[in-house]
């Protein structure tokens, strides 16, 4: 084969794989988010070698599936150039950068204790990941701006940014006032140093525990393609369920506890869970920044509270206050009225 016939059956091969992506983009970006995060999840323990915050680490980095995913196949969907300026795009790359990369190094060196290279490098790819999502709202291709433009405030809609930021919060607290009205005893856990805790540990969270890591891509993305043919609840139900199960491999590495049994156990939370994220998403107006929010306040607000109980019943309380927006806003209904002509 000639040099020449050789780049036109590579050119080939691209546009095929290309048309394959935009007949199939919801399939594709769960098939490439499971893959980049599956493969990176059940090789940390190996390449970690009994290194745990090593793994912690390499695990964080695997859960940056969805969101690479969901960009990578917006610039496929949408490769038309944006015309502007790669000079924001570039500054606020620089800045996450220097920010995240300081907050890990701070956390696993001076606040843990440890002293190793290998987790200092794995650190600089974890602050370059999160740079790189958070520095694609400047992206060159108009498919990713499109998509990453949720992570800006939504004209009309920034009171649900603080909906967001409260609502995980607000469900442990009702949870917390039951128990207390039930006569239990150190309930809440509201000292100066724990208050310290939550804001210096919400940021990181935010960052790299799973809300940057993840709603670009289960609501960003996959959330408005879904509900171009199914109504939010299903829409929800569904990616509560994909959702879930792409955990699996964090708790059978030992990232989670539990097991398959607390696998099973998530099942019963994430799922709902992911049905009222679908809600919140829309109600935003398609703000994944409130749902970065609301995923990093779920994980963030259990150091709070002194008892697992409480976190329990605040599950019920989330589930309980799922089931009512589901029948307010009628999300069972097709088709679905609030972002439906909102992603390409």
């Amino acid at each position: 084969m000639t040099k020449e016939n050789s780049q036109i059956s590579n050119l080939d091969q691209i546009q095929g794989s290309q048309s394959l992506v935009k007949r199939h983009p919801l399939l594709t970006f769960f098939t490439l988010t499971f893959l980049i995060s599956w493969v990176t999840w059940l090789l940390a323990p190996t390449i970690s070698d009994g290194d745990v915050s090593l793994q912690a680490l390499l695990d964080l980095m695997g859960a940056f599936g969805p969101a690479l995913s969901a960009i990578l196949i917006s610039s496929i969907l949408g490769s038309e150039p944006t015309g502007s300026s790669g000079r924001r795009r570039v500054i606020t790359f620089s800045a996450v950068f220097a920010a995240t990369l300081i907050m890990q190094l701070y956390a696993y060196i001076f606040l843990v204790g440890v002293n190793d290279y290998s987790l200092v490098l794995v650190s600089f790819i974890n602050s370059v990941i999160a740079s790189y999502v958070v520095s694609s709202v400047y992206h060159p291709r108009i498919g990713v701006v499109k998509l990453m433009a949720g992570l800006k405030p939504v004209a009309g809609k920034s009171a649900w940014i603080l909906v967001g930021l409260v609502l995980p919060f607000a469900f442990h607290l009702v949870s917390g006032a039951v128990w207390w009205a039930l006569g239990s005893k150190d309930i809440f856990n509201f000292t100066s140093a724990t208050l310290a805790i939550v804001l210096i540990n919400y940021p990181f969270t935010m960052l790299f525990g799973g809300p940057l890591n993840e709603e670009p891509g289960w609501r960003g993305f996959a959330v408005p393609k879904m509900e171009i043919k199914h109504s939010a609840l299903i829409t929800g139900l569904a990616i509560g369920t994909i959702w879930s199960v792409w955990h699996f491999p964090l708790h059978i590495t030992g990232f989670y506890g539990g097991g398959v049994y607390g696998f099973l156990a998530r099942l019963t939370w994430n799922i709902p869970l992911g049905v009222l994220m679908t809600w919140l998403y829309n109600r935003s107006g398609g703000s994944i920044l409130t749902c970065v929010l609301m995923h990093t306040g779920f994980n963030d607000s259990t150091q709070l509270f002194t008892s697992s109980v409480i976190q329990q019943t605040a599950i019920l309380v989330m589930i309980a206050f799922t089931a009512l927006v589901i029948f307010y806003d009628k999300m069972y209904r097709r088709p679905f009225e609030f972002v439906a002509d909102q992603k390409p």
